[in-house]
């Protein structure tokens, strides 16, 4: 056997000897790389003709909401971020199937969320306020991607999520009348309506 047979057969041995002892841990990577491609293939299969980042837009809306409604008295009442935090579990596994993916991913970091823009946003309410109503407007040429059946069901969750956030203490909903800014809030007038012939509740 000449010299460079024989380093090549030692190469080979090494490369044979790391791959045996990498075995375990090779496995395992591929093991946690299959589950993740699945999970996240199976979660959100009706999202998928959008980027990250408009995929992230429409779960931080929750987030958004929940400040808007929860603030529009001037106040963040404790029961209210409590109740919000309380409706996105709930959906996590009792919803639709075209959004039960989408619930389940934001309800991990909710809380999380929410207390970032907290302190991101303005402390004032007007200005926090025109601050989310233009981030909430910029969801539409979002949702407009989506099946319209997907879209009509994102839509009806976000404002059903509104009222929830809204009845959590009372709120503003708890005075005999509702003044027309605050049924402008709980609308979410600047999120464009979407209608599907077959909507779920």
């Amino acid at each position: 056997m000449s010299r460079l047979s024989l380093t090549s057969w030692s190469n080979r041995e090494k490369v044979r000897n790391s791959i045996k002892q990498n075995q375990g841990s090779f496995f395992l990577l591929g093991k946690i790389s299959l589950f993740l491609h699945h999970k996240f293939k199976s979660m959100t299969p009706y999202f998928e003709m959008l980027d990250e980042t408009e995929y992230q837009q429409l779960k931080d809306a929750l987030a958004l909401i929940t400040i808007y409604i929860a603030g529009a008295d001037g106040s963040i009442e404790k029961e209210e971020m409590e109740w919000a935090e309380k409706v996105t579990e709930i959906r996590s596994y009792k919803m639709s199937e075209d959004l039960l993916g989408f619930y389940q991913e934001l309800n991990a970091d909710f809380h999380e969320k929410v207390n970032a823009y907290l302190k991101k946003l303005p402390g004032t309410t007007d200005e926090r306020n025109t601050e989310i109503e233009a981030k909430l407007a910029s969801l539409n040429p979002i949702m407009a991607k989506l099946d319209v059946k997907v879209g009509a069901h994102l839509y009806k969750s976000y404002t059903s999520f509104a009222k929830h956030v809204a009845k959590a203490t009372g709120g503003f909903l708890g005075f005999f009348s509702i003044s027309p800014k605050e049924k402008a809030l709980l609308g979410l007038t600047m999120i464009t309506p979407i209608i599907s012939d077959d909507e779920e509740e």
